[in-house]
């Protein structure tokens, strides 16, 4: 099947997007909302035969379709990410007009959205009580979401030498690729102190300062609980959610995926 007009574009617009030294995550978002459209065209017979006959109305159709199914902060992210699709395709001489020049995005509406209360943060920690190296782990996890307020990313990404526990400061990698330090306080530096000591009975090691300071080995919360480990991001909310969920530490504390919100 001879790609569509769209279709044919991204590859040398996900090429151009690298070569700018974008993120993976921004790169798939952009590319993925142009594939989306080129499948749009598709699928209701607009015969584009090149990217200069694409109108507002047919930019409009789209996103009044993702409207329909899906929320409007989805809408709103595809719409950012043609307006950069086809700003590449002037740039390239692709086209003289972006069909983006007027349309302005789907309004996102402000929805408050519920967290984990005080009460269940209490209980998720008493969950962790133990000396072994599941619950020293997991209580460093815990602290140190709940006292920096970082990314679940960016704990992902720590290893030992991003921490200095006697100023307190974890040093992360956020959103953009930007470099920060985040204070904690002095109980998750006690946690995270324990954390080393378990990891090294755990091991019979020296502590590397290179690797990683959480461990990647998916585990359980308790003996009879869900999984509560994985591997990189995805750990952490499974690691929220096995113990919230686990009938031994404390069945429907976090029934409704709160932890999301609490830890983004």
């Amino acid at each position: 099947m001879t790609p569509s007009a769209v279709e044919s574009l991204v590859g040398p617009w996900r090429r151009s997007l690298r070569a700018r030294n974008l993120s993976e995550k921004t790169i798939s978002t952009y590319t993925d909302s142009a594939a989306q459209f080129a499948r749009y065209l598709d699928a209701e017979g607009l015969a584009v035969t090149t990217v200069r006959e694409i109108t507002r109305g047919h930019v409009e159709g789209f996103l009044a379709g993702v409207l329909a199914v899906r929320r409007p902060a989805t809408a709103h992210a595809h719409h950012r990410a043609l307006v950069q699709f086809f700003k590449w395709c002037g740039e390239e001489g692709e086209i003289h007009r972006s069909p983006m020049e007027f349309l302005r995005p789907p309004i996102v509406p402000e929805v408050p959205v519920a967290v984990i209360a005080d009460d269940e943060l209490r209980r998720l920690l008493k969950s962790c009580e133990g000396r072994d190296f599941v619950s020293r782990r997991d209580t460093a996890i815990l602290r140190l979401l709940i006292d920096t307020g970082m990314r679940r990313g960016e704990l992902s990404g720590m290893t030992i030498d991003n921490l200095d526990l006697d100023q307190q400061l974890a040093f992360v990698v956020g959103k953009g690729r930007r470099p920060r330090a985040a204070p904690f306080g002095a109980r998750t530096a006690v946690a995270l102190d324990r954390l080393g000591c378990a990891r090294v009975r755990a091991r019979r090691l020296v502590m590397n300062t290179s690797a990683g300071c959480f461990g990647r080995r998916p585990t359980r919360c308790c003996g009879r609980g869900p999984r509560s480990g994985g591997d990189g991001p995805k750990m952490w909310p499974g690691l929220v959610a096995g113990r919230a969920s686990c009938g031994r530490c404390g069945t429907g504390l976090v029934a409704d995926r709160r932890h999301r919100r609490r830890f983004p």
